[in-house]
């Protein structure tokens, strides 16, 4: 089982956004749940992906060719897909996961949050905060 974990790239002076990042890094790789996340090296999806990844878990990214070329990518991965859009990346990352995590997400993230999973049955929604 793949989760696709969506967060904000800065923490923005939240320290406790990094560790959240980590803690939900450790609990999939203790529940045997791969990570399906941007591809990025900075923020906390790079936190997060370093920590399913020194756990022992699966992280597979998914970057759009432009981040890549300015050398944004983990190169630690699992898997690294290269793609040619944001649209689809969003659409990749959907196609490889079972579900789906929002992590602190504002307004303008929560609305892009919620274009990949329409049309897909999910536990977690932008409408629950606490999934």
């Amino acid at each position: 089982m793949d989760e696709f974990v969506y967060i904000v790239q800065r923490g923005r002076g939240h320290d406790g956004y990094a560790e959240a990042a980590r803690a939900l890094g450790r609990a999939l790789v203790e529940r045997g749940i791969g990570l399906v996340f941007g591809g990025g090296r900075r923020g906390m999806m790079g936190v997060l992906a370093e920590t399913v990844l020194q756990g022992g878990g699966e992280a597979i990214g998914v970057i759009p060719r432009d981040l890549m070329d300015k050398g944004l990518e983990l190169t630690t991965v699992t898997s690294l897909r290269v793609v040619e859009t944001m649209h689809a990346r969003k659409a990749l990352m959907a196609g490889l996961s079972d579900g789906f995590i929002a992590m602190p997400v504002d307004s303008a993230r929560r609305r892009s949050f919620s274009r990949p999973s329409r049309g897909r049955s999910s536990a977690c929604t932008p409408s629950r905060a606490a999934c």
